[in-house]
């Protein structure tokens, strides 16, 4: 089987989200014998030299869109490219793990393929110009469907990255110039984001023939949003620890980890609010370790206090030693879609205390194998950890659930996606005559 696949960039040039997942994938799909290609966009860092173990794998570029998150859904794909560009392979199916930062024309250069297309939906760019919709309401919620595009372009005005008269801003200086233009500029976008709603549905029912969604919960909040109505299918991405051990050394106290460095997203500022006041009112046996963004972490508040340990990120191989450690993972994020520390936290029975953002609860059942608060917020976190403090048995219960937690495997994820494909190559003829239409 031949398989094309399509990420924003290759997995020796991005080592997090759908690159990595994409290089998984890829490797997999050689060890079965299969030929690969990869299509990414034109940047200097997809041209950097690949590890051996891709040696076999074709690359192929498609032109950067300038300001992707704003123009890549202004009007439909069209094949035309300057100067004309030819994707020399015949693959028996696209993937197309994401599109992002290529121009349009790649959808409608993928469809003159002749091959099914399979789409994965890992994150909200489709629909939202900021890509995570958690920016317009309080506590960073996610925007609640309808979208209203007078709502989501003053979002914009205040949010994302654009040129302004070829001179580049970032979120916060770029607000005042853009509100210069007033009320024109407000009427502009939310002409655009609503036309990129249109154009999105377009894709998803006249282009893939398949779309992949993560979990359930994300699935729920894209559909609530899109109205799904063509083929679709939750395969939840698959997970493993190398060298993982669940059990933990006798050892003073409660051990807890936090990776998600100083990312608002993340939860950083419900991290130093908990702790901050746990550390205060003489909790003095909770340990934190931090990891990512060293340099500014070790610079917050949480700096004062010497059960604090500011580290850099961990790496896979590191994975299973640093996470042996831990008693309690935290993870009081905002949004997600999938969530794959949670798992690798649950495999090496860490206990998840944890936000309800898409994709946590499919897998973690609160009070059973981890602790899911209501709102990710330093007051929620706060409580959550004082309770375990305050009834340490319950620790070994919601491991012993971490423990009995099906997680899905990197292998029954392929077999999956392989049965997919196969699915769709079998049936190619009669796919290809049903979106021609």
């Amino acid at each position: 089987m031949k398989i094309l696949f399509v990420v924003h960039a290759a997995p020796w040039a991005e080592f997090s989200g759908t690159p990595l997942i994409t290089g998984q994938y890829a490797q997999r799909a050689m060890a079965r014998g299969w030929d690969v290609a990869l299509l990414v966009p034109d940047t200097a860092a997809n041209h950097s030299r690949a590890p051996d173990i891709y040696d076999p794998v074709k690359l192929f570029y498609w032109p950067v869109q300038a300001e992707w998150n704003l123009n890549a859904f202004a009007s439909p794909p069209s094949a035309r490219t300057t100067p004309p560009i030819e994707i020399d392979y015949a693959p028996d199916i696209i993937h197309i793990v994401d599109w992002v930062l290529m121009e349009s024309s790649v959808l409608a250069a993928l469809g003159a393929l002749n091959a099914p297309i399979v789409r994965q939906v890992w994150n909200f760019e489709d629909i939202c110009s900021v890509i995570e919709p958690i920016h317009r309401l309080p506590a960073g919620r996610p925007c609640v469907a309808p979208l209203n595009p007078r709502d989501c372009a003053e979002c914009l005005l205040d949010r994302t990255n654009i040129a302004i008269q070829g001179e580049k801003h970032n979120f916060r200086s770029i607000s005042a110039k853009l509100k210069a233009y007033g009320e024109a500029y407000i009427d502009r976008q939310s002409q655009s984001i609503a036309t990129r709603k249109i154009v999105a549905r377009d894709h998803f029912s006249e282009i893939y023939n398949k779309v992949l969604f993560p979990t359930n919960s994300f699935f729920d909040y894209f559909d609530s949003h899109m109205k799904m109505s063509g083929d679709y299918e939750i395969v939840e991405h698959g997970v493993s620890v190398r060298n993982a051990v669940s059990t933990k050394k006798p050892h003073k106290g409660l051990n807890f980890i936090y990776a998600g460095g100083n990312a608002k997203r993340k939860g950083w500022s419900a991290i130093v609010q908990a702790f901050s006041r746990l550390y205060d009112e003489g909790f003095i046996d909770l340990h934190l370790r931090v990891y990512g963004a060293k340099a500014q972490t070790q610079n917050s508040a949480l700096s004062r206090y010497p059960n604090v340990q500011f580290c850099d990120p961990y790496n896979v191989d590191s994975m299973a030693n640093e996470f042996a450690w831990a008693d309690i993972g935290l993870i009081p994020t905002q949004f997600e879609t999938y969530c794959r520390i949670v798992r690798e936290y649950m495999i090496c029975g860490v206990v998840p205390i944890a936000s309800r953002a898409f994709g946590i609860p499919d897998v973690v059942d609160h009070d059973y194998n981890g602790i899911l608060l209501d709102e990710p917020t330093g007051d929620q976190l706060y409580g959550a950890i004082r309770k375990l403090v305050n009834n340490p048995q319950d620790i070994e219960r919601l491991r012993a659930g971490c423990a009995a937690t099906i997680i899905t495997s990197p292998e029954a994820e392929f077999d999956r996606i392989c049965s997919i494909y196969n699915d769709l190559r079998n049936n190619k003829a009669q796919i290809l005559q049903i979106s021609s239409k």
